[in-house]
């Protein structure tokens, strides 16, 4: 998966077999995974990944067994394929599902199981996140480019709600030159905790803003969602 939907597995990282569990995409590579009960119902299942995806806004896996998972990206694309997801970095225990799980000895021996699978990370390196923009076909490059007379680039309209600025537009980075970006408002935050419903930040994760103090677009990546503390 990747950190706005999902690629193709990445043959030399491993497979975690303590299935079934829910992967969540939180930036290129890290993934939260959620170890689910083995006695759901395919339905219970599917529930309980769209409601996890529908919260969080992040894209989701439920990974049912080595060769049957359930991809679900912004929270409304599903599609269901053989290719599960190879795992990068993992992490645990932060983000909460939508309903408490019971207790069993299954569920405890597989946690066992991922620890030791944690443990063995490496712990080198850094998180980044990604704009991941999209090359402008070339009749958007006409349309978006400049600016409009207030400096804001064209594509972006102000919401009349919060004052932030919103839409598709040209990244005005040059590092981004020829990417259309999409960037959200503060009113367009619906990047939420499955348990409390309290929001990750004061903006939505995985999504890009517009700052008017320096003309530029900027990321704020799905990990972010790791900094909620639910109360419940």
């Amino acid at each position: 998966m990747s950190n706005q939907g999902c690629s193709a597995p990445q043959v030399d990282l491993p497979i975690f077999e303590g299935f079934p569990y829910l992967l969540t995409c939180l930036s290129p590579a890290f993934y939260h995974i959620s170890l689910l009960p083995k006695g759901l119902a395919p339905v219970a299942l599917r529930s309980l990944a769209r409601q996890q995806a529908q919260a969080n806004q992040l894209p989701t896996c439920l990974v049912v067994d080595a060769s049957l998972c359930l991809y679900i990206s912004g929270g409304a694309t599903e599609f269901v394929t053989a290719q599960v997801p190879r795992c990068g970095r993992l992490i645990t225990g932060k983000l909460q599902l939508s309903e408490l799980l019971p207790d069993s000895a299954d569920l405890r021996e597989r946690m066992a199981l991922l620890a030791t699978c944690l443990s063995r990370q490496r712990a080198e390196g850094y998180l980044v996140g990604s704009k991941d923009g999209r090359p402008a076909l070339p009749q958007e490059a006409r349309r978006l480019a400049g600016k409009q007379q207030n400096g804001v680039p064209r594509g972006l309209t102000q919401c009349l709600a919060c004052g932030e600025w919103r839409g598709e537009c040209l990244d005005p980075n040059p590092r981004w030159a020829g990417f259309v970006m999409r960037t959200c408002c503060r009113c367009e935050n619906d990047s939420r905790c499955a348990r409390c419903g309290k929001a990750f930040s004061d903006r939505k994760v995985d999504a890009n803003y517009y700052e008017t103090s320096d003309g530029q677009i900027w990321h704020i990546p799905g990990f972010v969602s790791l900094n909620h503390r639910c109360l419940l």
